[in-house]
């Protein structure tokens, strides 16, 4: 019997056996609560410190005048690399997304000679790891003269996140029910509007979670960006941050602007989770068939 079962079966006990499980239930998920924004709040709080609290036994204290300028300082170093960051991602974001929909959908709702043998190569592709394709992609994005370009950053990531993006979307949309295509063919409905008037509504909340992984993993690549990017300027801002934070401690001279920086350069994820989490919760079918 697996911890799950015994614990289910706990849990339907009467009495006060039945309280202590769900008891210690809630604990244990309180104390991982508690881990995991732990760090957070540190780094918070030392954000506000002065350089002098950094030392002696004022380390593991609250700051006694929180120093918010820390935020203004770390701020004006990393918004110009934060929003070239925000603009890659969300350009990767929507065009893998809208790429992977509109694959998914031939791949799960037109049948031609050859689909499931294109679809098995097209999943193959999920064995090769990403190490092995770094060097061709590189000398390829090298000779196509993409270096330095945000393009040599956007095509491969775009390509990248395809193959997972298409078996997703195809799994969900083969389990949509064939009805509401079928009335769109009755009506008159092209492909093309079938696949954005009914598939793209219907598969809104995992389209709202997918597109959570690839801003997250689009917005937190270094290698690519330290790789291809030359100029500071136009690069996203991972490859460049320590870069940002020895900057602006130096010009504040206090160590505490470079946790605000850390805090800072992590907001743009928690406000894309909170959005994408916004329409993934539930699909509103009436969207599909409002032709």
């Amino acid at each position: 019997m697996t911890l799950a079962q015994s614990f289910k079966k706990a849990c339907k006990r009467k009495g006060s056996d039945s309280i202590i499980v769900q008891s210690l239930i809630v604990l244990y998920i309180f104390l991982m609560v508690i881990m995991a924004l732990l760090p957070l709040f540190m780094t918070f709080v030392f954000s506000l410190k002065t350089t002098q609290e950094f030392h002696g036994d004022e380390f593991w204290t609250f700051p006694k005048t929180p120093m918010f300028s820390n935020y203004s300082s770390a701020f004006f170093q990393a918004l110009p690399n934060m929003l070239n960051s925000i603009v890659i991602s969300l350009i990767i974001t929507f065009a893998a997304v809208v790429l992977a929909v509109a694959t998914s959908y031939v791949f799960a709702r037109i049948k031609f000679p050859g689909t499931n043998v294109l679809f098995a190569l097209l999943m193959s592709l999920m064995m090769v790891p990403m190490v092995l394709t770094m060097t061709p992609t590189y000398l390829t994005i090298i000779n196509l003269g993409l270096k330095n370009n945000w393009l040599g950053l956007i095509l491969p990531a775009v390509s990248g996140h395809q193959v997972g993006t298409i078996l997703l979307f195809r799994t969900f949309l083969e389990q949509q029910p064939q009805e509401l295509f079928e009335s769109g063919r009755i009506d008159g409905a092209s492909e093309f509007r079938m696949c954005f008037q009914i598939a793209f509504p219907l598969a809104l909340p995992i389209i709202g979670l997918h597109s959570i992984n690839i801003f997250s993993a689009s917005y937190n690549d270094y290698i690519w960006g330290l790789l291809l990017i030359e100029t500071q300027e136009i690069s996203p801002l991972m490859p460049v941050l320590k870069q940002l934070v020895g900057r602006a401690v130096e010009a504040s001279g206090q160590l505490g602007v470079e946790y605000a920086l850390y805090l800072m350069a992590g907001a743009p994820l928690v406000i894309t989770t909170m959005v994408g989490l916004k329409y993934s919760i539930g699909g509103d079918m009436s969207a599909g068939i409002k032709m």
